[in-house]
């Protein structure tokens, strides 16, 4: 599994364009972002009256696929970094799942270190099937993931920006070798004053239903909130974590893991 991090790590740095992006779950760029969806491309417009070191801001005007968080709006701006290292193209009719925090005049605005990709691969998808095939599984994923969190209404699901600390699920071999068809499982966990958990909910479970009680049973031994920075918080509130498990490859075991690969 620890070589499959290591090229998980390598591709978010080829796919950052050679930015020193530190890679970070889904949940993590949903959570700090105003506005998530999948967007279509239809028109770039130079925005003149923005520049920032990192190169040049564009309008771009959209037609929305799916909104996963926020408000319905015409276009969104983008800071392509263009005269760094972190340069990357937003092509007229490309569909990006976007994740945008509020800029000025309450418009979206992304760039290159967002969280932010295109739905398709840009290569050719014939010339190299199993890449096209890992991509789309990939983005396939984090849609049926951010659609969960519509549906269930959990957009304020971090109001504190706790963190739980790492539950060392690289270090075990308890979850291996299960039949489990649900690609992620999802938690909510009762969070304290004094920053201890208290009741864990499965919002949605691992369907094997060993899984599932081995994994709660895991997560209510290991998990702490892993944040420093604060003492305590003013009154009681919720935490949402996802985990997300990955069947046996080849010689490679089934796994658990809190980044969505």
């Amino acid at each position: 599994m620890k070589n499959i991090l290591i090229f998980f790590f390598a591709l978010v740095s080829i796919q950052a364009f050679g930015c020193e992006c530190i890679p970070a779950p889904l949940l993590y760029y949903y959570q700090k972002s105003d506005f998530v969806a999948a967007v279509k491309v239809v028109e770039i417009t130079l925005d003149r009256e923005h520049h920032s070191s990192e190169g040049d801001y564009h309008y771009l005007n959209i037609e929305i696929v799916q909104l996963y968080k926020g408000k319905e709006v015409p276009f969104i701006r983008v800071n392509t970094a263009s005269e760094t290292s972190c340069a990357f193209e937003v092509p007229k009719g490309s569909t990006w799942l976007v994740f945008a925090s509020m800029g000025d005049n309450d418009i979206p605005v992304f760039g290159s270190c967002s969280g932010s990709e295109p739905t398709e691969p840009y290569y050719d998808m014939v010339k190299y099937p199993k890449a096209a095939n890992n991509y789309k599984n990939r983005i396939d994923l984090k849609l049926a993931v951010l659609s969960f969190l519509k549906n269930n209404e959990l957009e304020d699901s971090n109001p504190y920006n706790l963190n739980i600390n790492d539950i060392g699920l690289h270090d075990t071999t308890l979850f291996r070798e299960f039949d489990n068809q649900n690609r992620f499982a999802v938690y909510e966990l009762d969070i304290n004053e004094d920053l201890s958990i208290g009741k864990i909910t499965a919002r949605q479970a691992f369907d094997n239903p060993k899984l599932a009680q081995l994994f709660t049973e895991y997560l209510r031994k290991n998990a702490r909130v892993n944040n420093t920075r604060l003492k305590g918080i003013p009154t009681k509130s919720r935490l949402i974590v996802i985990y997300y498990y990955y069947p046996a490859e080849g010689k490679d075991p089934s796994f658990i893991s809190d980044f969505d690969l």
